[in-house]
């Protein structure tokens, strides 16, 4: 049998994942492409693996149980209690921009009723100047109400009574109160905001209320130190805005909004946010290339290569290789009858494309043999007439 070599390219797909395909999802982002009729690598192939393509959608959950960034722990006070109350829920798993954020926190918050309520007080007691504020005439008029994550209007920035932004909250608490119009406008719940100068989030939330410790959300996406985050049942609050009560263009009670931008807790441990922590997709074959040694320094993964995604989420990537990285394939003398493969982010955590696609074009390839013929050690070698060595050719007769 002559001996010659070969190229395989293998079209690997998560879009056929079902009860009557060949490729099945054992996990998370992990899964198994059966291969019909398999493939046959000679005992003498000194084969080699790499990635040719990827293409995938941006879909990749960057809140998740997972990650451990799913968890909210938010107090807030009740007036009619008189004593702060704790709400705790976690964020639906999904890929969230600080928009989306803000309205997953708020729909969490609107499914405690007592919490809801008393948000929705604090917002009405907003109050500043409809229109020019030079003019003594012109009355005051309180905030819509607190900003419902049901209510797409109330929400939309480019609405006409869009929710006051981050930057007019801070203009109301600010002692040069400029004109910022409250009429049929509402406020969220969490207003958050990213700072360019400092790379850091700021956040304003309504009433006496703060983000506690256990609230990974912050700890672990926002860049938040756990020093920056109040223990429940305890006097530790974020800054509370000082009131204007008297005031003749803006109005705030004590305690109606508070925040943290670095004024509680060791700011200088804040960190920037990882929001965008799916930024790189490393791809795995298991089944075909011996570990490699991840970003810690451990040897596992079998890592066969580092695609950085430029899409924005939703959008769609294609990547394509100039130069191959040609890894080891320790196959040789066997049948590939099926290929292990998955994805992880740059931190090595497996990433849920949330039913997105993933396609790969993976290629094994050995050379033709060259030096001296190997030992009939396999049943090729052992059928093949022209190779086969009789124990007793060199026996002196």
């Amino acid at each position: 049998m002559a001996e010659q070599g070969r190229t395989l390219s293998f079209q690997l797909s998560t879009g056929n994942v079902d009860d009557l395909s060949n490729v099945t999802q054992t996990d998370k982002g992990h899964f198994v492409q059966v291969l019909n009729p398999p493939a046959y690598v000679p005992f003498y192939a000194e084969p080699k693996v790499a990635l040719y393509a990827l293409s995938f959608a941006n879909t990749f959950a960057n809140v998740e149980k997972t990650f451990g960034n799913d968890d909210i722990v938010f107090q807030y006070y009740d007036s009619t209690a008189v004593a702060h109350k704790e709400v705790k829920f976690k964020i639906d798993t999904g890929n969230y921009n600080r928009s989306d954020l803000e309205i997953a926190i708020a729909q969490g918050l609107k499914n405690d009723a007592a919490c809801w309520t008393e948000l929705n007080k604090v917002a009405k007691t907003v109050e500043a100047k409809a229109n020019d504020k030079t003019d003594p005439a012109t009355p005051l008029t309180k905030a819509a109400g607190v900003a419902d994550p049901n209510v797409a209007e109330q929400w939309m920035p480019n609405a006409q009574d869009q929710p006051l932004t981050f930057l007019e909250l801070s203009e109301l608490v600010s002692k040069n109160v400029a004109y910022v119009a409250t009429t049929d406008r509402y406020i969220k719940p969490v207003t958050i905001r990213h700072n360019p100068q400092t790379n850091r989030i700021e956040i304003i939330t309504l009433g006496q209320s703060e983000f506690c410790k256990g609230s990974t959300l912050l700890s672990k996406t926002l860049g938040y130190d756990d020093s920056q985050l109040p223990t429940v049942a305890t006097d530790e609050h974020w800054t509370q805005v000082s009131g204007k009560v008297a005031g003749t263009v803006v109005k705030i009670p004590d305690g109606a909004l508070s925040l943290v931008n670095g004024k509680y807790g060791d700011a200088t441990k804040q960190r920037a946010a990882e929001i965008d922590n799916v930024r790189s997709l490393g791809f795995h074959l298991p089944s075909l290339v011996q570990s490699s040694y991840d970003r810690n320094g451990e040897e596992k993964g079998a890592q066969v290569a580092s695609v950085p995604i430029r899409a924005l989420p939703g959008n769609s990537e294609a990547w394509e290789v100039q130069s191959p990285l040609w890894m080891p394939c320790p196959v040789a003398g066997s049948y590939i009858d099926s290929i292990e493969f998955f994805v992880t982010n740059e931190r090595g955590q497996r990433v849920d494309c949330q039913g997105g696609h993933i396609e790969a074009t993976v290629v094994v390839s050995w050379p033709t043999p060259v030096g001296q013929a190997p030992p009939p050690s396999s049943l090729a070698a052992r059928l093949d007439a022209s190779r086969v060595i009789q124990p007793w050719a060199n026996l002196k007769r």
